[in-house]
């Protein structure tokens, strides 16, 4: 396990890797991409970038302040997680369907 990272300097293309597997993972019944996030240690980091998604970032949205709103909620790290989970629907998703 990882626990000891620091995922706010990671690889994008890493996180965004993380995200594909948890978007596959997400399709195989009884796992979820939330075990996924523990096993390989970005849990707790995920949790508090979704807990910081309140008021004041909604409102540097609309600001179009998105250096305030990256630095809030860890914009990089749900961005290229997010991307990844909505690519792997798409792809790795639809072949796990098709077998």
């Amino acid at each position: 396990m990882k626990n000891n990272r620091d995922w706010n300097s990671i690889n994008s293309l890493e996180i965004f890797f993380h995200g594909l597997i948890m978007g596959t993972i997400n399709k195989l019944p009884g796992i979820s991409g939330g075990l996924y996030s523990i096993v390989i240690g970005f849990y707790d980091h995920l949790m508090n970038s979704i807990k910081n998604i309140n008021n004041n970032s909604i409102k540097n949205l609309f600001r179009f302040d998105f250096k305030k709103l990256n630095n809030s909620i860890n914009g990089k790290f749900l961005f290229f997680l997010s991307l990844g989970m909505i690519i792997s629907y798409f792809t790795t998703s639809k072949i796990l369907d098709f077998f």
